[in-house]
């Protein structure tokens, strides 16, 4: 086997060594395994994760995805039972919706479709964002559905 030489970083095959100074060279494996980090748990990771795959909610990262996506779970279900009174300019699907607008505009319709969420809730927070003069409608030439632009 030959080894490739990049600057600092030799590669051989499926190993990577690395220089670290004038001491010595150092090898990482890309597979390296090591233990759970969960309180009593003794399977092994891939990867040198933190975590195994039954305790992956541990990791602080995803702990704070899978609040983010429950918020917004919460904010549609909240939409759904009350209405347009429920929905808010500042809410987490105001922010993805205005997140995902580009400058020519979108439907209701297609924001509807991308974010996998009933027309009924886009529409009231879309309505909540015109109130608050954060974005504009107006009518497509075909008359479909409301285009929606950034303001």
């Amino acid at each position: 086997m030959a080894a490739v030489e990049f600057g600092a970083v030799r590669t051989l095959d499926k190993f990577a060594y690395s220089v670290e100074g004038p001491r010595s060279m150092r090898t990482i494996r890309r597979n390296q395994s090591t233990e759970c980090s969960a309180p009593g748990c003794t399977v092994t990771t891939q990867e040198r994760k933190p975590y195994c795959i039954e305790h992956v909610t541990l990791n602080s990262y995803v702990a704070s995805v899978t609040a983010q996506l429950e918020e917004a779970d919460d904010e549609v279900a909240r939409i759904l039972r009350h209405g347009a009174k429920a929905a808010r300019h500042d809410g987490h699907l105001a922010r993805r919706i205005l997140a995902h607008l580009p400058g020519e505009g979108v439907t209701m319709f297609r924001i509807a479709l991308d974010f996998g969420i009933d027309r009924e809730v886009i529409k009231h927070v879309v309505n909540k964002l015109r109130r608050e003069k954060l974005v504009r409608t107006r009518n497509t030439r075909r008359g479909l559905s409301p285009l929606v632009t950034a303001r």
